[in-house]
């Protein structure tokens, strides 16, 4: 039996709207931003000096190579083969050939060592005799090297002697423009010739004289037949 009011009419169930899930919309508001200019912003580098330091060559003079003149303050070295010794300073350099050429440090001086077999021909002298060169000989061997100038002119100092039982003779010559002096020192043999010459220009030639005397006395000759 259903429910009835006081005034006897039926009761009706009470409708209850319930809230739907959909949000209330929110009213729109404008919100007007102010406008702002950006300006870019220039990076300035900072300044940055470059220092370059130039460095100054240096300059090395060497020293001055010195070579004694008195032989009590030199020391020899003694230099051989088949042929000959010779004494000569340490200080100087050797070069083997022929001839055998022996310089000096300071470049100005050479000894020169000179071998001539009589069966290749040694100025016109043939094997087999021992020849003493004399002073023709000589003249004529200074005028080949020699030829613009007059050999009687150059020649001074000539002189001859024996080592042992050779034959030996000096002598030498002194070139006008000041070039060059030398002593030759000229022994033979029956089979070989030697020339032996102790060279500089005119003023340093003069200044080792006693050096020259000390390297001829030195010499030693193998072949002594």
């Amino acid at each position: 039996m259903g429910c009835t009011n006081p005034q006897g009419l039926p009761l009706q169930p009470e409708q209850t709207t319930l809230p739907t899930n959909e949000p209330t919309p929110l009213p729109q508001t404008t919100i007007q931003l102010p406008t702002e200019t950006i300006t870019p912003t220039q990076l300035i580098a900072p300044e940055h000096t470059v220092t370059q330091t130039v460095q100054t060559p240096i300059i090395l003079t060497p020293t001055p190579v010195i070579e004694p003149t008195d032989i009590s303050e030199i020391t020899f070295l003694r230099y051989s083969d088949p042929d000959f010794l010779v004494a000569y300073p340490s200080t100087w350099t050797v070069e083997p050939g022929d001839p055998v050429v022996f310089t000096s440090a300071t470049k100005k001086i050479t000894f020169t060592a000179s071998v001539y077999d009589f069966l290749l021909g040694y100025s016109g002298y043939s094997g087999g005799v021992k020849m003493n060169p004399d002073i023709s000989w000589v003249m004529n061997r200074v005028s080949l090297e020699y030829p613009q100038y007059n050999a009687r002119n150059l020649i001074y100092d000539y002189s001859q002697m024996y080592k042992g039982d050779i034959p030996v003779v000096i002598y030498s010559i002194r070139l006008p423009d000041g070039s060059r002096s030398y002593t030759r020192y000229v022994l033979v043999t029956v089979r070989h010739a030697y020339e032996f010459t102790f060279s500089a220009d005119n003023a340093t030639f003069s200044e080792y004289a006693q050096l020259r005397d000390y390297m001829f006395n030195s010499l030693v000759i193998h072949d002594t037949a």
